[in-house]
Order: C-alpha cells, then sequence, then structure tokens
C-alpha cells in the first residue's frame, strides 16, 4: 500500500512541476503544429493553394497581450490556424485569421493588419519566455505586415508615395550644387538607409529578428524569410517562407525534433500596434518526418 502512495506521489509532483512551463514530455500528451515533409502532393508557398485544404491544422487560440504597456483593452482575433511543411531548404507556414477588412496603409493614428511566429532560437531544456524571450534565453521572431506588401511600404520616397500631391519646396540633398555634396547630405538625411540598417533595406513584406526580453527586439538580415498575405472573403492568408540554410547551427527547427511556436496577430482596425495585440504562449511544434 505504501509503495503505491509513494508512486501516487511522485505522479503528482510531477504533475505540479510540469504546470510551471512547457516541458519537452508534454509535447506527447498535448495539441500540436505539425510541419510536414513535402512530397509531389503537398502545398506550395502559394497561401491560396487548394492544397493547404489537405494539410494538417492547428487552431491556435489567442489572448490578449495584458502584460506591458501598451495593453489590449478589449479582445481581438480569436483563433488563428497554422498549417506547414518543409523540405531540405525551407519551412513554410501558412497563418490564416478572420478580419473584416483588409488594413493596408500606415497614416498617423491609422494602423496595418500584420502577423508574427516565434521561436526558441537555440535547441535544450530550458524553454525561454513566450514574451519576447528573456535574459540568456533567446527567440527567433519572423513577422509579415500588410502595410510592407504594398507600394509605398516598399519604397525610399514614402511620403511621395502616401501622398501624390504634395510638394517639396526644398530638399537640402537636391539642391546640392556637386555629386559628393549631395551624397554626404543623403547620409544625413537617411542615417539608417546609410548606416545598412535592415529594416529601412528590407525589399519584401516579412523581415526575421533575435529578441531576448521586452526591448530588445533586433532586426536581422531580411533575406532569411519570405512572406506573402491575401485577404479574401474577410480572412487573411499569408505564408511565410523561412530559409533553413539562414538558421543557427543549433536552431531546433529540424526534422523530428521537438520544440515551440508562439504567434501574434494584430488587427489595424482595432488600432492594435507594437505591445497592443493578440498573442499566445508557447504551442509544441514538431517538423515531422513523414510526408503526409
Amino acid at each position: 500500500m505504501r509503495k503505491y502512495t509513494f508512486l501516487a506521489g511522485i505522479a503528482a509532483l510531477s504533475l505540479l512541476l510540469g504546470g510551471c512551463g512547457p516541458s519537452k514530455e508534454s509535447l506527447k500528451s498535448s495539441g500540436q503544429v505539425l510541419a510536414t515533409r513535402r512530397d509531389g502532393n503537398s502545398p506550395s508557398n502559394d497561401p491560396l493553394d487548394p492544397a493547404w485544404g489537405k494539410s494538417h491544422v492547428y487552431s491556435s487560440p489567442m489572448k490578449m497581450q495584458d502584460i506591458v504597456e501598451p495593453r489590449m483593452s478589449e479582445p481581438g482575433v480569436a483563433s488563428v490556424d497554422v498549417r506547414a511543411v518543409y523540405d531540405e531548404k525551407e519551412l513554410v507556414i501558412r497563418l490564416d485569421w478572420p478580419d473584416s477588412t483588409a488594413d493596408t496603409v500606415a497614416f498617423p493614428a491609422k494602423f496595418g493588419d500584420a502577423i508574427a511566429i516565434e521561436f526558441p532560437l537555440a535547441s535544450g531544456t530550458t524553454v525561454p519566455d513566450a514574451n519576447m524571450g528573456q535574459e540568456g534565453g533567446k527567440v527567433q521572431i519572423y513577422q509579415w505586415k500588410a502595410f510592407w506588401q504594398t507600394k509605398a511600404g516598399l519604397t525610399k520616397s514614402l511620403t511621395k508615395t502616401l501622398y501624390p500631391n504634395s510638394y517639396i519646396d526644398y530638399y537640402p540633398p537636391e539642391a546640392a550644387k556637386d555629386s559628393s555634396s549631395r551624397d554626404l547630405l543623403e547620409k544625413q538625411y537617411a542615417p539608417a538607409w546609410n548606416a545598412g540598417n535592415p529594416v529601412a533595406h528590407r525589399t519584401g513584406s516579412a523581415q526575421a529578428y533575435v529578441a531576448e526580453g521586452f526591448g530588445s527586439l533586433t532586426a536581422l538580415h531580411q533575406s532569411m524569410v519570405e512572406g506573402k498575405g491575401i485577404w479574401k472573403d474577410g480572412r487573411w492568408y499569408v505564408a511565410l517562407t523561412l530559409d533553413l540554410s539562414q538558421v543557427s547551427s543549433d536552431s531546433p527547427l529540424k526534422p523530428n525534433e521537438r520544440t515551440f511556436i508562439a504567434l501574434a496577430v494584430w488587427d489595424g482596425s482595432s488600432q492594435n500596434v507594437g505591445a497592443r495585440k493578440m498573442r499566445t504562449t508557447w504551442t509544441p511544434f514538431l517538423m515531422s518526418q513523414v510526408a503526409k
């Protein structure tokens, strides 16, 4: 009798410890995002490819970001459907969620729709905080923005693109008398561009970042991820394509290695921007060796 009582005590203690945070063992008994290996019937990188409808889907429940300011005051997107496929070169995450309006422009006090996915940066038994990581626990983030996909979001001449009838009566670089003076002034008036800031040099609709806690978000080279979003019939469909050759050597994004994924989504019409977003905690993620 004592033997069974002792074993029950161990089981109860295991449950209590397991509740402190995600663990590798919890993947065996909980829902997960399953990325299947590509075969001849797998979907392409097009978010509207009909083959996505046959892929394993995980409906991820979202909750309000209520940890730091600015917090969400009202609930937003309730859930996001997640599907994924991969091969030797890339991992494609297809995300879709309901949105009655496609917010694709950015003006003062007007924000665009966006979505982001997050993974632990490195393998290991210790999983970093899902809220932007923590000191000593870095996370990799990939974000897509609807505005970045527009012409205005991909140009250096943002003002002229957003306001085509605007007129600039004096701009120092254009008034320079010689090319050397013009180059010097261009560097002074476009510091992010001339410093090589990866966000300023972004050429697509998605951006890769690394973070190690709130306020530490750092942009990485844009070619690590490509994004494509299509709004159709009151729903966003977004495909994020991750270049697996550019992830770190100790990244958990490897076949049959169990890790975690987290999501964040912004609804521009609801004034979502920055920390004001819907989010998730960690969800188990596995790149299966078996094609579906």
